[in-house]
Protein backbone atom coordinates (compact mmCIF):
# COMPACT_ATOMS: atom_id res chain seq x y z
CA UNK A 1 0.00 0.00 0.00
CA UNK A 2 2.83 2.37 0.84
CA UNK A 3 4.31 1.59 -2.56
CA UNK A 4 1.05 2.70 -4.18
CA UNK A 5 1.32 6.07 -2.45
CA UNK A 6 4.98 6.61 -3.36
CA UNK A 7 6.12 9.25 -5.83
CA UNK A 8 8.02 6.62 -7.81
CA UNK A 9 4.95 4.44 -8.30
CA UNK A 10 2.86 7.41 -9.51
CA UNK A 11 5.61 8.38 -11.95
CA UNK A 12 5.78 4.86 -13.39
CA UNK A 13 1.98 4.84 -13.78
CA UNK A 14 2.01 8.14 -15.60
CA UNK A 15 4.82 6.90 -17.80
CA UNK A 16 2.45 4.45 -19.46
CA UNK A 17 0.49 7.34 -20.97
CA UNK A 18 3.21 9.86 -21.91
CA UNK A 19 6.03 9.64 -24.42
CA UNK A 20 9.19 10.83 -22.67
CA UNK A 21 10.73 11.69 -19.30
CA UNK A 22 9.97 15.39 -19.68
CA UNK A 23 6.26 14.68 -20.16
CA UNK A 24 6.28 12.29 -17.18
CA UNK A 25 7.77 14.93 -14.88
CA UNK A 26 5.31 17.52 -16.14
CA UNK A 27 2.25 15.29 -15.54
CA UNK A 28 3.51 14.26 -12.08
CA UNK A 29 3.97 17.89 -11.07
CA UNK A 30 0.41 18.73 -12.17
CA UNK A 31 -1.08 15.88 -10.14
CA UNK A 32 1.12 16.66 -7.12
CA UNK A 33 -0.06 20.29 -7.10
CA UNK A 34 -3.72 19.46 -7.72
CA UNK A 35 -4.07 16.73 -5.09
CA UNK A 36 -1.66 17.90 -2.41
CA UNK A 37 -1.07 21.58 -3.15
CA UNK A 38 1.36 24.00 -1.61
CA UNK A 39 -0.78 24.63 1.46
CA UNK A 40 -1.40 21.48 3.48
CA UNK A 41 -4.36 23.20 5.18
CA UNK A 42 -6.26 23.44 1.88
CA UNK A 43 -6.82 20.43 -0.33
CA UNK A 44 -8.13 20.27 -3.86
CA UNK A 45 -10.08 17.31 -5.20
CA UNK A 46 -10.11 17.21 -8.98
CA UNK A 47 -9.66 13.45 -9.38
CA UNK A 48 -12.11 13.16 -12.26
CA UNK A 49 -9.93 15.21 -14.60
CA UNK A 50 -7.18 12.59 -14.84
CA UNK A 51 -7.01 9.17 -16.47
CA UNK A 52 -9.09 6.55 -14.68
CA UNK A 53 -6.36 4.04 -15.38
CA UNK A 54 -4.00 5.98 -13.11
CA UNK A 55 -6.31 6.54 -10.17
CA UNK A 56 -8.45 3.40 -10.15
CA UNK A 57 -5.71 1.04 -8.89
CA UNK A 58 -5.00 3.40 -6.01
CA UNK A 59 -8.68 3.73 -5.11
CA UNK A 60 -9.23 -0.02 -5.20
CA UNK A 61 -6.06 -0.77 -3.28
CA UNK A 62 -6.76 1.85 -0.61
CA UNK A 63 -10.30 0.56 -0.18
CA UNK A 64 -8.99 -3.00 0.16
CA UNK A 65 -6.42 -1.91 2.76
CA UNK A 66 -9.07 -0.07 4.80
CA UNK A 67 -11.35 -3.08 4.65
CA UNK A 68 -8.65 -5.37 6.04
CA UNK A 69 -7.76 -2.99 8.86
CA UNK A 70 -11.28 -2.42 10.16
CA UNK A 71 -13.46 -4.56 12.36
CA UNK A 72 -16.19 -6.68 10.70
CA UNK A 73 -18.90 -4.33 12.05
CA UNK A 74 -17.55 -1.33 10.10
CA UNK A 75 -18.44 -0.79 6.47
CA UNK A 76 -16.05 0.55 3.86
CA UNK A 77 -16.87 3.49 1.63
CA UNK A 78 -16.75 1.20 -1.41
CA UNK A 79 -19.43 -1.14 -0.04
CA UNK A 80 -21.87 1.69 0.75
CA UNK A 81 -22.34 3.88 -2.35
CA UNK A 82 -25.05 6.16 -0.88
CA UNK A 83 -27.43 6.52 -3.79
CA UNK A 84 -28.01 10.10 -5.03
CA UNK A 85 -31.40 11.79 -4.81
CA UNK A 86 -34.07 11.95 -7.50
CA UNK A 87 -36.92 14.09 -8.72
CA UNK A 88 -39.60 13.83 -6.05
CA UNK A 89 -41.91 16.18 -4.14
CA UNK A 90 -45.21 16.36 -2.28
CA UNK A 91 -47.85 18.87 -3.38
CA UNK A 92 -50.08 20.20 -0.61
CA UNK A 93 -53.34 21.66 -1.89
CA UNK A 94 -55.36 24.49 -0.35
CA UNK A 95 -57.70 22.02 1.42
CA UNK A 96 -54.77 20.17 3.01
CA UNK A 97 -54.77 17.24 0.58
CA UNK A 98 -51.27 15.90 -0.17
CA UNK A 99 -50.27 14.40 -3.51
CA UNK A 100 -47.02 12.54 -4.15
CA UNK A 101 -45.33 13.82 -7.28
CA UNK A 102 -42.94 11.56 -9.12
CA UNK A 103 -42.66 10.91 -12.83
CA UNK A 104 -46.32 9.89 -13.29
CA UNK A 105 -48.48 12.40 -15.16
CA UNK A 106 -51.07 14.07 -12.89
CA UNK A 107 -53.51 16.90 -13.57
CA UNK A 108 -55.70 19.02 -11.30
CA UNK A 109 -58.20 21.84 -11.71
CA UNK A 110 -58.10 25.21 -9.96
CA UNK A 111 -60.40 28.19 -10.27
CA UNK A 112 -59.37 30.00 -13.45
CA UNK A 113 -56.86 27.38 -14.59
CA UNK A 114 -55.23 24.02 -13.96
CA UNK A 115 -52.00 22.40 -12.83
CA UNK A 116 -50.29 19.42 -14.34
CA UNK A 117 -47.28 17.19 -13.74
CA UNK A 118 -45.18 16.15 -16.70
CA UNK A 119 -41.99 14.14 -16.27
CA UNK A 120 -40.20 15.81 -13.35
CA UNK A 121 -41.90 19.21 -13.19
CA UNK A 122 -45.12 20.83 -11.96
CA UNK A 123 -46.70 23.53 -14.14
CA UNK A 124 -49.60 25.97 -13.54
CA UNK A 125 -51.65 27.42 -16.40
CA UNK A 126 -54.24 30.21 -16.46
CA UNK A 127 -57.56 29.66 -18.19
CA UNK A 128 -60.24 32.32 -18.34
CA UNK A 129 -61.38 34.32 -15.33
CA UNK A 130 -59.29 34.05 -12.14
CA UNK A 131 -60.97 32.83 -8.99
CA UNK A 132 -60.25 33.78 -5.38
CA UNK A 133 -56.74 33.63 -3.94
CA UNK A 134 -55.66 30.02 -3.41
CA UNK A 135 -52.28 28.73 -2.20
CA UNK A 136 -50.41 25.51 -2.79
CA UNK A 137 -47.20 24.33 -1.10
CA UNK A 138 -44.58 22.22 -2.83
CA UNK A 139 -42.42 20.25 -0.41
CA UNK A 140 -39.19 18.53 -1.43
CA UNK A 141 -37.81 16.05 1.16
CA UNK A 142 -34.19 15.05 1.78
CA UNK A 143 -32.92 13.11 -1.21
CA UNK A 144 -35.18 14.99 -3.62
CA UNK A 145 -35.39 17.90 -6.05
CA UNK A 146 -38.19 19.35 -8.17
CA UNK A 147 -38.93 21.93 -10.84
CA UNK A 148 -41.93 24.24 -10.61
CA UNK A 149 -43.35 26.53 -13.30
CA UNK A 150 -45.59 29.19 -11.77
CA UNK A 151 -48.67 30.64 -13.47
CA UNK A 152 -46.70 33.72 -14.64
CA UNK A 153 -44.09 31.53 -16.38
CA UNK A 154 -41.42 31.91 -13.69
CA UNK A 155 -39.34 28.76 -13.10
CA UNK A 156 -38.30 27.60 -9.64
CA UNK A 157 -35.79 24.79 -9.05
CA UNK A 158 -36.24 23.49 -5.51
CA UNK A 159 -33.33 21.76 -3.79
CA UNK A 160 -33.53 18.94 -1.24
CA UNK A 161 -35.25 19.61 2.11
CA UNK A 162 -36.99 22.74 0.80
CA UNK A 163 -40.53 24.02 0.41
CA UNK A 164 -42.27 26.84 -1.45
CA UNK A 165 -45.72 28.28 -0.73
CA UNK A 166 -47.26 30.23 -3.62
CA UNK A 167 -50.59 31.38 -5.11
CA UNK A 168 -51.85 29.09 -7.84
CA UNK A 169 -52.65 32.21 -9.90
CA UNK A 170 -51.12 35.64 -9.30
CA UNK A 171 -53.47 38.60 -8.77
CA UNK A 172 -52.95 42.19 -7.67
CA UNK A 173 -49.78 44.20 -8.08
CA UNK A 174 -47.35 41.82 -6.35
CA UNK A 175 -46.19 38.23 -6.95
CA UNK A 176 -45.36 36.81 -3.51
CA UNK A 177 -43.99 33.37 -2.61
CA UNK A 178 -42.57 32.00 0.66
CA UNK A 179 -39.41 29.87 0.69
CA UNK A 180 -37.87 27.61 3.30
CA UNK A 181 -34.65 25.93 2.18
CA UNK A 182 -32.91 26.54 -1.14
CA UNK A 183 -34.19 27.39 -4.62
CA UNK A 184 -32.99 28.86 -7.88
CA UNK A 185 -35.44 31.36 -9.41
CA UNK A 186 -35.70 32.33 -13.07
CA UNK A 187 -38.37 35.02 -12.81
CA UNK A 188 -40.52 36.14 -15.74
CA UNK A 189 -40.13 39.89 -16.26
CA UNK A 190 -43.04 42.16 -15.35
CA UNK A 191 -42.37 45.85 -14.65
CA UNK A 192 -45.82 46.36 -13.14
CA UNK A 193 -45.76 43.39 -10.80
CA UNK A 194 -42.61 42.82 -8.68
CA UNK A 195 -41.73 39.29 -7.61
CA UNK A 196 -41.01 38.88 -3.88
CA UNK A 197 -39.50 35.88 -2.10
CA UNK A 198 -40.27 35.88 1.62
CA UNK A 199 -38.27 33.78 4.08
CA UNK A 200 -39.02 32.47 7.55
CA UNK A 201 -37.16 35.34 9.25
CA UNK A 202 -39.10 37.95 7.26
CA UNK A 203 -36.13 38.70 5.02
CA UNK A 204 -37.51 39.61 1.61
CA UNK A 205 -35.91 39.39 -1.84
CA UNK A 206 -37.58 41.58 -4.48
CA UNK A 207 -37.05 41.50 -8.26
CA UNK A 208 -38.83 42.46 -11.46
CA UNK A 209 -37.40 39.73 -13.66
CA UNK A 210 -34.07 38.04 -13.05
CA UNK A 211 -32.15 34.85 -12.21
CA UNK A 212 -30.88 34.25 -8.68
CA UNK A 213 -30.35 31.64 -5.97
CA UNK A 214 -31.73 31.86 -2.43
CA UNK A 215 -30.48 29.69 0.43
CA UNK A 216 -32.59 30.01 3.59
CA UNK A 217 -32.46 26.82 5.63
CA UNK A 218 -33.88 27.28 9.15
CA UNK A 219 -30.93 25.49 10.79
CA UNK A 220 -28.30 27.80 9.24
CA UNK A 221 -27.35 31.20 10.65
CA UNK A 222 -27.24 32.95 7.26
CA UNK A 223 -29.69 33.69 4.48
CA UNK A 224 -27.87 34.03 1.17
CA UNK A 225 -28.94 35.44 -2.18
CA UNK A 226 -26.62 35.10 -5.17
CA UNK A 227 -27.49 37.08 -8.28
CA UNK A 228 -26.68 35.91 -11.82
CA UNK A 229 -28.78 38.34 -13.88
CA UNK A 230 -30.79 41.50 -13.32
CA UNK A 231 -31.13 43.34 -10.03
CA UNK A 232 -32.21 42.23 -6.54
CA UNK A 233 -33.16 44.04 -3.36
CA UNK A 234 -32.89 42.27 0.00
CA UNK A 235 -34.53 43.83 3.01
CA UNK A 236 -35.85 43.30 6.50
CA UNK A 237 -37.82 46.10 8.14
CA UNK A 238 -35.85 49.31 7.43
CA UNK A 239 -32.52 47.66 6.48
CA UNK A 240 -31.80 46.74 2.87
CA UNK A 241 -29.09 46.07 0.27
CA UNK A 242 -29.09 46.10 -3.55
CA UNK A 243 -27.34 43.31 -5.47
CA UNK A 244 -25.82 43.44 -8.95
CA UNK A 245 -24.86 40.38 -11.04
CA UNK A 246 -21.92 38.46 -9.60
CA UNK A 247 -22.57 39.41 -5.98
CA UNK A 248 -23.87 37.62 -2.90
CA UNK A 249 -26.05 39.22 -0.29
CA UNK A 250 -25.99 37.76 3.21
CA UNK A 251 -28.29 38.30 6.17
CA UNK A 252 -26.88 37.18 9.52
CA UNK A 253 -29.66 35.92 11.79
CA UNK A 254 -27.56 36.39 14.92
CA UNK A 255 -26.87 40.12 14.59
CA UNK A 256 -29.56 41.12 12.06
CA UNK A 257 -27.03 42.69 9.68
CA UNK A 258 -26.69 42.56 5.89
CA UNK A 259 -23.44 42.27 3.93
CA UNK A 260 -22.39 41.85 0.29
CA UNK A 261 -19.41 40.40 -1.57
CA UNK A 262 -18.36 39.53 -5.11
CA UNK A 263 -18.45 35.78 -5.78
CA UNK A 264 -18.12 33.13 -8.44
CA UNK A 265 -21.83 32.45 -8.95
CA UNK A 266 -21.15 28.93 -10.25
CA UNK A 267 -20.26 27.84 -6.72
CA UNK A 268 -23.82 28.65 -5.61
CA UNK A 269 -25.87 27.76 -8.70
CA UNK A 270 -24.18 24.65 -10.16
CA UNK A 271 -26.37 22.41 -8.00
CA UNK A 272 -29.48 22.97 -10.13
CA UNK A 273 -27.46 22.17 -13.27
CA UNK A 274 -26.39 18.78 -11.90
CA UNK A 275 -23.16 19.42 -10.01
CA UNK A 276 -21.89 20.52 -6.61
CA UNK A 277 -18.80 22.75 -6.72
CA UNK A 278 -16.74 23.70 -3.66
CA UNK A 279 -13.92 26.20 -3.33
CA UNK A 280 -11.98 26.37 -0.05
CA UNK A 281 -14.96 25.24 2.04
CA UNK A 282 -14.81 23.38 5.33
CA UNK A 283 -15.63 19.70 5.20
CA UNK A 284 -18.50 20.45 7.59
CA UNK A 285 -20.15 22.80 5.08
CA UNK A 286 -19.51 20.42 2.19
CA UNK A 287 -21.03 17.41 3.95
CA UNK A 288 -23.98 19.48 5.21
CA UNK A 289 -24.92 20.23 1.60
CA UNK A 290 -24.30 16.71 0.36
CA UNK A 291 -26.16 15.09 3.27
CA UNK A 292 -29.44 16.65 2.15
CA UNK A 293 -29.07 15.33 -1.40
CA UNK A 294 -27.86 11.83 -0.48
CA UNK A 295 -30.15 11.66 2.57
CA UNK A 296 -27.37 10.71 4.96
CA UNK A 297 -26.30 11.78 8.45
CA UNK A 298 -22.86 13.09 9.38
CA UNK A 299 -21.11 12.83 12.76
CA UNK A 300 -17.81 14.60 13.51
CA UNK A 301 -15.54 12.78 15.96
CA UNK A 302 -13.45 15.89 16.65
CA UNK A 303 -13.44 19.65 16.03
CA UNK A 304 -10.32 19.55 13.86
CA UNK A 305 -12.13 17.46 11.26
CA UNK A 306 -14.95 20.01 11.00
CA UNK A 307 -12.58 22.85 10.10
CA UNK A 308 -10.47 21.16 7.42
CA UNK A 309 -10.74 23.00 4.09
CA UNK A 310 -11.14 21.44 0.65
CA UNK A 311 -11.90 22.37 -2.96
CA UNK A 312 -13.43 20.12 -5.60
CA UNK A 313 -16.67 19.05 -7.24
CA UNK A 314 -19.02 16.10 -7.57
CA UNK A 315 -21.68 15.29 -10.15
CA UNK A 316 -25.06 15.10 -8.40
CA UNK A 317 -26.22 11.87 -9.97
CA UNK A 318 -23.12 9.85 -9.07
CA UNK A 319 -22.59 7.99 -5.80
CA UNK A 320 -20.73 9.87 -3.09
CA UNK A 321 -18.14 7.24 -2.13
CA UNK A 322 -15.63 8.17 -4.87
CA UNK A 323 -15.67 11.78 -3.71
CA UNK A 324 -15.07 10.74 -0.12
CA UNK A 325 -12.21 8.44 -1.13
CA UNK A 326 -10.61 11.29 -3.07
CA UNK A 327 -10.84 13.48 0.03
CA UNK A 328 -9.28 10.74 2.15
CA UNK A 329 -6.37 10.39 -0.29
CA UNK A 330 -5.37 14.02 0.25
CA UNK A 331 -4.53 13.02 3.82
CA UNK A 332 -5.51 14.25 7.25
CA UNK A 333 -9.07 12.94 7.32
CA UNK A 334 -10.86 9.61 7.61
CA UNK A 335 -14.44 8.48 6.94
CA UNK A 336 -16.20 5.51 8.50
CA UNK A 337 -19.69 4.31 7.67
CA UNK A 338 -22.17 2.96 10.19
CA UNK A 339 -25.65 2.45 8.83
CA UNK A 340 -26.75 5.70 7.22
CA UNK A 341 -24.16 7.78 9.08
CA UNK A 342 -20.71 8.93 7.96
CA UNK A 343 -18.30 9.37 10.88
CA UNK A 344 -15.62 11.95 10.14
CA UNK A 345 -12.35 12.12 12.07
CA UNK A 346 -9.00 13.82 11.61
CA UNK A 347 -5.77 11.87 11.44
CA UNK A 348 -2.08 12.84 11.22
CA UNK A 349 -0.84 13.69 7.73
Amino acid sequence: FRRLLSSAHWQRSIGRFVKNESDTQSEWEIIRQRTVGRDRGKRTIRWYRYATAIFLPLVIASGYFIKLSRTPQEKTLVSVPFIPGKSYAVLELADGTSIDLGETAVRGQIQGGHWEVRSDSLKYCEEGVKGGEEYHTLKVPRGGEYTLVLADGSKVFLNAESSLKYPVLFSGDLRKVKLEGEAYFDVAHNDKCPFIVNTRTEVNIQVLGTAFNVRAYPDEIQIETVLEQGSVKMWQHSSNIILVPGTKGVFNKNNGEFSTEEVNTELYTAWYKGQYVFEEETIENILTRLSRWYDIHVFFADQKARNMVFSGSIRKYETIHQFLQAVEMTGGIRFQVKGNTIIVSSQPI
